[in-house]
């Protein structure tokens, strides 16, 4: 997928923003500058927006998202259009998405969409039929489900600095884990798997001769099919809950440093340091709370799992019985779960040797902090208990919870790059803050290592303190395609898109 074109007419801070974003193929980056609140953020939201469609449920968030200048100058419509190219069957094919947003006469939020494919149009409404509509919105959602699926989209499209969050405290494995089992596809092959199990157990019910037998056969698939999507709440919940505390904890870090910066003015120390005993005590309430929560939920799944395992056992004595009378139907659908789940770690151990060793060299020449110690990157063999390991020369292991920040933002960065690689999708990648909390000696690093090779298009949104106009500039100027500086008018209210990054120009 190439991303060549996004255009945003009257949305938040663009009033009619029109800009070219395709690169060449020795030069994948294109970098766009600007200062903080001059519009960087909301040209990600665009390119986000006209992907996936903007959630615009009330007239006031209509008019919030709707830009200022256009308010009783201009036709009141948000409309987001993106020009995009990807293979389907290895052919190429172009794309124009139009996403438009306006208040009907009854004042309500309606939304419409539009997408040519090489001349073939499809298009829906809020006001289309609804079985015209599910036709054509399945096809615009099949398409951009092939060229990068919205679940999907947050480890290519992201903010580094939320990227930092995800990997504080005890969540690194499990962020790595669901980044390696959905973006290389493994998922898919364990939903067959357990298709495959489903479709096993309704023809066993149907050749079980005695009614009573059929009957409970078929209570047990339901009470284990409901316990299953307990089970499923279950981890939503938990995964719900570790990332309250993740966002709750960087609220509080956010608090703790604004009122540790208060104290400099004297006048307000008094009153700071009891906002600070108050945060304290608050955050310890808190934590202690969320961490009786997770712990609750880590029970509650645990239990459910061994629920679950039981009613498998009583199901698999039918399966034994039915199985002592031969049926060539029934011995097939029988494999075909095993064989599904052998496909998935086949296909991890044939893979993870590929990122174990890129991920190995990457993190050599990136992680400062282990600057060419690092013997080797582990990944487990099974999807069911999928870990991730790094070891140093002496033989010791790297514990994850023990990097810094800016450590750890590298060694996410490092998987994505394995994983845009290595994976099933190949979209652009598209980074805002792009230098979140690296410090002066990871910031060249990845300037000169990781940013040219990270994708065959990939999006810098950075204000002049993270890429600075000068030397960092120069390190990454042969690899980049287009550079502009978003300006935020202040009178008019608007972001105004110029040539060159702060003043300066690719030297060609």
């Amino acid at each position: 997928m190439l991303i060549k074109r996004i255009k945003a007419k009257n949305f938040k801070t663009y009033l009619n923003l029109d800009l070219d974003i395709s690169v060449e193929p020795d030069a994948p980056i294109i970098l766009i500058g600007g200062v903080n609140g001059g519009g960087k953020t909301t040209l990600f939201e665009a390119i986000y927006g006209a992907l996936y469609g903007l959630q615009i449920h009330t007239p006031k968030h209509f008019k919030e998202l709707l830009n200022a200048g256009a308010l009783g100058k201009e036709d009141e419509k948000i409309v987001l259009e993106l020009y995009f190219t990807g293979k389907v069957l290895n052919e190429e094919q172009h794309y124009v998405l139009t996403r438009t947003y306006a208040l009907n006469p009854s004042g309500n939020p309606v939304e419409s969409v539009k997408l040519n494919m090489n001349g073939t149009i499809f298009l829906y409404g809020t006001a289309t039929p609804p079985a015209q509509r599910a036709e054509q919105e399945a096809q615009v959602s099949k398409i951009i489900k092939a060229n990068l699926p919205q679940e999907l989209s947050r480890y290519f499209l992201f903010d580094a600095m939320e990227a930092g969050n995800l990997l504080k405290e005890d969540q690194l494995n499990r962020v790595i884990k669901e980044n390696i089992e959905n973006v290389m596809g493994f998922n898919k092959y364990m939903q067959l798997a357990k298709a495959a199990e489903s479709l096993h157990q309704t023809y066993t019910a149907q050749r079980l001769q005695v009614e009573n037998e059929q009957k409970e056969y078929l209570e047990l698939i339901e009470q284990k099919k409901g316990k299953e999507d307990e089970l499923d709440k279950l981890k939503l919940q938990h995964q719900d809950a570790l990332q309250y505390s993740v966002s709750g904890k960087e609220l509080y870090d956010n608090l703790k440093s604004g009122l540790n910066q208060e104290t400099t003015i004297k006048s307000k120390i008094d009153q700071t340091k009891a906002q600070i005993d108050n945060i304290h005590k608050k955050e310890e309430i808190f934590r202690n709370e969320l961490e009786a929560n997770i712990k609750k939920y880590e029970i509650l799944i645990a239990e459910m799992v061994g629920e679950i395992s039981k009613i498998g056992k009583r199901l698999h004595q039918f399966d034994i019985q039915i199985s002592q009378e031969p049926d060539p139907k029934y011995e097939a659908l029988g494999k075909l779960k095993p064989f599904f789940e052998d496909v998935a770690n086949q296909l991890l151990k044939m893979k993870k040797q590929q990122i174990e060793l890129k991920m190995k060299q990457d993190l050599n020449i990136n992680l400062t902090a282990y600057l060419d110690v690092i013997d080797r990157v582990e990944l487990s063999e099974n999807l069911s208990n999928l870990t991730f390991k790094i070891y140093h020369k002496s033989g010791n292991e790297v514990y994850l919870n023990h990097l810094n920040t800016a450590s750890k933002q590298i060694v996410v960065q490092v998987l994505l790059k394995s994983l845009h690689e290595f994976g099933d999708y190949n979209p652009p990648v598209m980074i805002d803050t792009v230098m979140g909390v690296l410090d002066e000696s990871s910031r060249a690093t990845v300037l000169e290592n990781y940013f040219p090779e990270l994708s065959h298009q990939t999006l810098l949104l950075s204000s002049d303190s993270e890429i600075r106009p000068g030397k960092d500039f120069e390190k990454i100027e042969p690899f980049i395609s287009k550079v502009f500086t978003l300006k935020r008018d202040r009178e008019k209210q608007l972001t105004e898109v110029v040539p060159g990054y702060f003043g300066k120009t690719l030297n060609n």
